[in-house]
């Protein structure tokens, strides 16, 4: 019986390649621990969202706010600030979301408008 040799956990690289899933959105380390961009993509209303995602720091997401103005005029777009107070399911995590409409978004003959 032939048997595929198991990687040596010693020798793997450090950062992991990144599958392609299909799903409606992507999470993507920023290089600070409790941080990360999500990437979603919402077809049934048409919207693209790109999210910082702030886990377990409130400190981190009120520099942050203190900033907010300068930080959409830099970027010449309003964003939704979510604080951890208004996070879902009690995860104490707080979100910017930046969310741009597109005017068509085609669905992949596989996907269900309908959630479940």
């Amino acid at each position: 019986m032939d048997t595929v040799p198991r990687p040596d956990h010693r020798t793997r690289d450090p950062t992991p390649s990144t599958q392609t899933q299909p799903q409606h959105w992507y999470n993507n380390p920023i290089g600070r621990s409790g941080f990360k961009l999500q990437f979603t993509v919402n077809t049934v209303e048409s919207n693209l969202y790109c999210q910082m995602i702030i886990k377990d720091d409130q400190e981190a997401y009120q520099q942050l706010k203190s900033q907010q103005a300068e930080i959409e005029e830099e970027m010449s777009k309003s964003l939704i600030w979510r604080s951890p107070e208004e996070a879902q399911r009690n995860s104490n995590r707080a979100k910017i979301t930046l969310r741009r409409p597109v005017s068509s978004l085609r669905k992949h003959p596989g996907m269900s408008t309908t959630s479940g």
